[in-house]
């Protein structure tokens, strides 16, 4: 499935072979509807510091917002829905990069724990 966000470090998404971690904590992280750093709460910043891979949309947090707070080696994805012409992601394919990051499947991060977070702006009780 290709990236429909142009500034990702990873156009693509790789078949996970054997998971590679021991652990992993998965993260599901609202931002709101007017998402900036300076608006989410410390834990969340803190969260986001020692992420190996983050998934966002196009509604939450900019690219350039995660990667000031994201480690060097997190892999920062947009898996946006987007309400124009430009393609968008299906939740079911944003759930199998979940799943398929939870498994140890596409981090380049070589520890034995994978933290993973999606960050996901708007209205959170408008989910689709």
């Amino acid at each position: 499935l290709e990236n429909p966000c142009a500034e990702n470090k990873s156009s693509s998404t790789k078949t996970p072979s054997k998971p590679t971690h021991t652990q992993t904590t998965v993260h599901i992280i609202g931002t709101g509807l007017t998402p900036t750093l300076m608006s989410l709460p410390l834990s969340t910043v803190l969260l986001l510091s020692k992420a190996d891979v983050v998934l966002y949309d196009s509604l939450g947090l900019s690219h350039n917002d995660i990667c000031k707070v994201v480690p060097k080696h997190c892999e920062v994805i947009c898996v946006g829905k987007r309400g124009d012409s430009k393609k968008s992601w299906k939740q079911s394919d944003i759930d199998e990069l979940i799943l398929q990051m939870a498994l140890g499947g596409t981090s380049s991060a070589s520890t034995s724990t994978l933290t993973s977070c999606n960050v996901r702006g708007g209205n959170q009780n408008h989910s689709s």
